[in-house]
């Protein structure tokens, strides 16, 4: 029998119970499972507790503690895969996972898309750690030729290619924002992939300039930013140099930037960069 815990009797805590029980225990309690329930009394995430969460239909690995994939970033890239799909169907394209975290933005891209190559990158050796065994868990046998890990802040050792698409969830909440966020996630979640300086821009600045070296011409740029930054990430944009398309999330608010080098100038544009931020 469960124990009861003080301060839990709400109907959440009652279905991530249920939820824990069936898919970690096979719906036999245990010492071990009764442990999982406290964690879960003291405010930890289930996704944790259960060490897994699903994205686009893909089995996503927490074991590592990273950032726990978000529905509204769910929602944006089936949107993109189902426009990679019908603008790139049976041709091969080559994609770069940045501040992959996870690796379920990447993982879905192999799942999804058979032609698909992507490459993986991110700074913490957890996440290279947890993006080695989520390729692991979802793609038994998965050739090198098809996924490959990289240890790179954005995108300082990112070998010299080009890329048909680049997608970036990168750390966008400032500091001075905490406040706003739930306690859960300040508790629980690694704060280098939430928070940075330059009012939560600092990376959005450095992908956008930096991506020119790096993405093909006729090819897209995503960035997932706050909803409140969409007037602070149009200023970003080079006009003259990309254009920009934004989506709302499911929830009818600013959460995709889409950017498309104009045809002829983004070569013109590589010699101006002078050096990375």
């Amino acid at each position: 029998m469960i124990k009861k815990f003080k301060n839990i009797d709400s109907k959440q805590f009652a279905k991530e119970t249920r939820w824990l029980l069936e898919e970690k225990y096979s719906n036999k309690q245990s010492k071990k499972f009764l442990a999982d329930v406290a964690r879960l009394e003291k405010g930890e995430p289930v996704d944790y507790v259960i060490e897994f969460t699903s994205f686009l239909g893909c089995h996503i690995d927490l074991s590592f503690f990273p950032l726990i994939p978000r529905t509204e970033t769910e929602f944006w890239v089936e949107r993109a895969i189902a426009q990679l799909q019908k603008k790139r169907k049976n041709k091969k394209i080559q994609c770069l996972d940045l501040f992959s975290g996870s690796g379920c933005i990447g993982i879905a891209l192999l799942s999804h898309i058979s032609q698909a190559t992507v490459d993986f990158s991110d700074i913490q050796t957890s996440c290279l750690q947890q993006i080695k065994k989520n390729i692991k868990k979802n793609f038994v046998g998965v050739n090198k030729e098809r996924a490959n890990i990289y240890k790179s802040d954005c995108f300082d050792n990112i070998p010299a290619k080009q890329y048909d698409y680049i997608f970036a969830n990168p750390p966008y909440i400032a500091h001075a924002r905490k406040q706003v966020v739930q306690k859960s996630v300040i508790k629980w979640e690694p704060h280098d992939a939430l928070f940075t300086s330059d009012q939560g821009l600092y990376y959005i600045k450095k992908t956008i300039k930096e991506s020119a070296l790096f993405l093909k011409t006729g090819g897209s740029l995503f960035i997932e930013f706050d909803s409140h930054q969409k007037k602070a990430v149009e200023k970003l944009v080079p006009q003259k140099i990309y254009t920009s398309t934004f989506w709302k999330d499911q929830f009818e608010k600013w959460r995709i930037v889409v950017l498309n080098p104009r045809r002829n100038n983004l070569p013109n544009f590589i010699p101006s960069l002078s050096g990375r931020i």
